[in-house]
């Protein structure tokens, strides 16, 4: 997986201040690139500045090896019990 592709496994990370600026990140789960509101720092490399940007960097044929994703842990307090793959622990 190139520089690339792997920012576009990163999970969506909104940051940690209190600014909204509309950028754009890539959904592994829906494999097609969404809106989202960035707080201005903190977050990852999956967030792009339209739309344009972002599908020319992940294409929507991109399918990520599902055992090397991030746990995506969602952004509410929906406590509902997933499973995920460890790579660190290989289980």
């Amino acid at each position: 997986m190139g520089l690339e592709t792997a920012q576009c496994a990163e999970p969506q990370e909104a940051g940690s201040c209190d600014n909204k600026e509309a950028l754009w990140s890539f959904s592994v789960s829906e494999n097609r690139c969404v809106p989202f509101y960035f707080s201005g720092c903190g977050g990852n490399n999956n967030r792009f500045p339209s739309r344009e940007a972002c599908e020319q960097t992940c294409p929507a044929a991109y399918v990520p090896d599902k055992c090397t994703l991030p746990a995506e842990t969602g952004q509410c307090f929906n406590y509902r019990e997933r499973w995920f793959f460890d790579t660190t622990f290989k289980k």
